[in-house]
């Protein structure tokens, strides 16, 4: 493993999670802040730290080769907002490089221009696995096979739908759509269910089949419970091994104390 590594960081509690572990690993840790994005506690835990717009690529590349650590991690997303501000017009050289300009043809066209200059773009799991979903229940009860098929049907609709501009979750109840995640995100999803009361409805989350996994892996922490909470939401089921639960025992924890079920199983 190296012993160091420069992290391009994004939004929600991840970033701070895996710098954490890099701290205790004692692994050089130069950051890149995403604005608008990153959490400031991330600072803490930096050894060298810059921050840049998503869009600024360019910018973005002099920095990591200013650290000059060869190996480099993304952690954490990029909110909607951030995808359109990237059509500008200095940005028009990068794009015409890209081979789609849907939110995993972007990140996919930012690894290749990152790699075309010499960097590694690592998988950031191998600094957190203690994070991954694994298969089996996770906390609460069991679910009966009429949930299971739910959960498989939400999961089948995601990995079908890859090419489409939706995303890594469902709401299924009775192997019907509720809510389907589009640009918005999972947030606002299930924000926009509450009060509806499905009861025995799933939330389903799993990665894309065009997803590339070093950069974009679903994930749920305990806002994500909190509003699973507001929707009546009950029951969860994360793709096994392929997902990330954010604080890990600490968030199954809180979950399981507040009637939450979750369950990690495999895409078919």
């Amino acid at each position: 493993m190296p012993e160091s590594v420069s992290v391009i960081a994004g939004n929600g509690e991840l970033p701070l999670k895996v710098l954490k572990n890099l701290h205790k690993r004692k692994i050089r840790a130069d950051v890149i802040g995403i604005k608008d994005e990153y959490l400031r506690e991330i600072q803490k835990f930096s050894d060298r730290f810059e921050s840049i717009r998503f869009y600024e690529i360019d910018k973005g590349i002099d920095i990591l080769k200013k650290y000059g650590n060869k190996n480099v991690i993304f952690v954490g997303g990029v909110r909607k907002t951030g995808f359109l501000n990237i059509f500008r017009p200095e940005m028009v050289k990068n794009l015409i490089k890209f081979s789609s300009l849907s939110d995993e043809g972007i990140f996919k066209g930012i690894i290749s221009l990152i790699s075309s200059h010499g960097f590694n773009v690592l998988d950031f799991r191998q600094y957190y696995e203690e994070g991954l979903t694994r298969e089996g229940i996770i906390c609460g009860k069991k679910p009966e096979p009429q949930l299971l098929r739910d959960a498989g049907y939400g999961m089948a609709f995601i990995k079908h739908n890859s090419s489409f501009s939706v995303g890594q979750s469902v709401v299924v109840k009775s192997e019907n759509l509720i809510a389907v995640e589009t640009a918005l995100g999972t947030d606002e999803m299930l924000s926009g269910i509450k009060g509806y009361r499905f009861i025995d409805a799933v939330f389903v989350k799993c990665p894309k089949n065009t997803q590339d996994e070093r950069i974009d892996i679903p994930s749920v922490g305990r806002k994500t419970v909190d509003l699973l909470i507001k929707a009546d939401i009950r029951w969860v089921f994360l793709e096994a091994e392929k997902t990330m639960i954010i604080g890990d025992e600490e968030t199954i924890a809180y979950a399981e104390k507040r009637g939450i079920s979750i369950c990690g199983i495999k895409s078919e």
